[in-house]
């Protein structure tokens, strides 16, 4: 049989088979990206306490009015115009058509691109995994905890009086909690410059929550993520036993609708002015062990956070029996090897939580803020 011939008979079945796809594929590409967008806005409403009525999802997937009609027209001409080529170059045409990668029903391709040996790329932007190979997952919130270093340390009689005032600092430490993106952070040495600042600087955009008489020790939380359901303190032993309240607030999360607990603590450390504090901390653990035992007796997932003033001590006081998991990712085994987060900056919560992204940024911003890193990480809610 004549190679034209051949040639005109593979090219009008090509064009039937692409005219009837592209006919298809109208529908289904603009259903997508309706019901996409349907999506986001049922989220938006249910994070503003707005219900929507539902669509006729039948809309979805059809195709804009006309389009059929539009598209039928254009291949028939394309048709002609096709045809005519054919008749004239013959095989060649033919061969080249086929060359682009149109697949004639009942025949087979060679595998996908990303299948074949040395055609591997990375897909720019695409997370990177995880330790099980698959992509990290951003989490539902992101939690930091940060000692500020009080305003008093950076007085001309303080330990740091090279470094900015309180005030200043704090301004950068919400630059730099911004820039993480956290909605919620457990502050320690916030003395009361330092907090009239922030609820300054925040605006009504976060909302502070600390004893009535004593700032230092807070939790803050974004007001779009989080709605405040409790809040209380508890004392906990602090420099040479005396009782200092640490803030306990449970927040609903606004778009998943799950409470979490939050405990904010910072445990004395061993100083020149108060030495030996080594048995007031542990008397501290025990008081924070107990309160999460308690607040997670309800169901509801407990985060405890704070500058323990502990390294290995702490992760393997509250990681023992299962009570907590760390946010750093150490696992704990059952000799409590060292961590390999050496800090004393920790995050710590029941397991029914995940964690991923542990972060502890030190660099030179932070050096300016604070003598303590901001340590963030990413949760996933149960």
């Amino acid at each position: 049989m004549p190679e034209w011939v051949v040639g005109a008979g593979v090219g009008v079945l090509m064009v039937q088979v692409t005219a009837r796809n592209s006919t298809e594929g109208i529908g289904s590409i603009k259903g997508v990206t309706w019901v996409s967008a349907r999506v986001a806005d049922n989220r938006s409403a249910k994070m503003a306490n707005v219900s929507n009525p539902p669509e006729d999802p039948s809309e979805a997937l059809q195709p804009p009015r006309g389009a059929g009609r539009r598209s039928k027209r254009f291949n028939n001409v394309m048709l002609v115009l096709i045809m005519t080529a054919i008749t004239l170059l013959g095989a060649p045409l033919a061969a080249l058509i086929m060359g682009a990668g149109v697949a004639l029903p009942g025949t087979e391709q060679g595998p996908p691109d990303e299948a074949r040996p040395g055609s591997e790329s990375p897909v720019p932007g695409a997370p990177d995994a995880g330790p099980s190979g698959a992509p990290e997952q951003p989490g539902d919130a992101v939690v930091a905890t940060f000692n500020v270093l009080g305003n008093s340390h950076t007085l001309a009689t303080g330990k740091a009086p090279e470094m900015d005032a309180g005030p200043k600092r704090l301004r950068r430490a919400m630059r730099l909690l911004d820039e993480a993106g956290a909605d919620v952070v457990g502050l320690q040495e916030l003395q009361r410059p330092q907090a009239g600042e922030l609820e300054e600087y925040a605006g009504g955009s976060w909302r502070l929550f600390h004893a009535k008489d004593d700032s230092e020790n807070a939790l803050a939380w974004r007001r779009t993520t989080w709605q405040l359901r409790t809040a209380r303190t508890v004392d906990v032993p602090y420099f040479n036993g005396n009782l200092r309240p640490m803030p306990v607030v449970r927040l609903r999360h606004r778009e998943t609708g799950v409470d979490v607990w939050f405990v904010n603590v910072h445990n004395p450390a061993s100083t020149a002015q108060f030495p030996a504090q080594g048995e007031h901390r542990d008397a501290a653990n025990a008081v924070e062990r107990r309160l999460v035992r308690q607040l997670g007796a309800d169901g509801d997932p407990v985060i405890l956070l704070g500058d323990f003033n502990q390294r290995a001590e702490a992760f393997c006081y509250f990681t023992r029996g299962g009570l907590l998991q760390s946010a750093s990712g150490d696992r704990r085994d059952a000799a409590c090897s060292e961590p390999s987060y050496g800090g004393i900056d920790w995050i710590f919560g029941t397991r029914d939580l995940r964690f991923s992204g542990w972060a502890v940024r030190d660099d030179d911003e932070v050096g300016i803020t604070s003598d303590h890193p901001l340590v963030t990480v990413n949760v996933i809610l149960p």
